[in-house]
């Protein structure tokens, strides 16, 4: 009996340490998780914000742009009335208005 219960003792010592190494494999494999999940979420953050830069950079273009064609065309308008006024002496006058308005 007493080597019966010997056995049995061993058997739920053995047990007992191999529920604690599978515990400790699944500790380790859900901090490897974890730390997985965690890497990507920074990959991640770290695109949104490129994207963010990038778009960011494409609207400032855009404005850029934008302003530039609004110069080029004032100064264009410039340039025309200046060469009216250099090829009449005198300023562009609006047209005069006639009977038919």
């Amino acid at each position: 009996a007493e080597k019966e219960a010997a056995e049995r003792a061993r058997a739920a010592g053995k047990a007992a340490r191999e529920a604690h190494k599978a515990a400790e494999r699944e500790e380790q494999e859900a901090a490897r998780a974890a730390e997985r999940a965690k890497r990507e979420a920074e990959r991640l953050e770290r695109e949104a914000a490129k994207e963010a830069q990038r778009a960011e950079k494409e609207a400032t273009k855009r404005v850029r742009d934008a302003e530039r064609e609004e110069r080029q065309a004032k100064e264009q308008q410039l340039r025309k009335k200046q060469a009216i006024t250099n090829f009449f002496g005198r300023p562009a006058a609006p047209k005069p208005a006639t009977l038919d308005e």
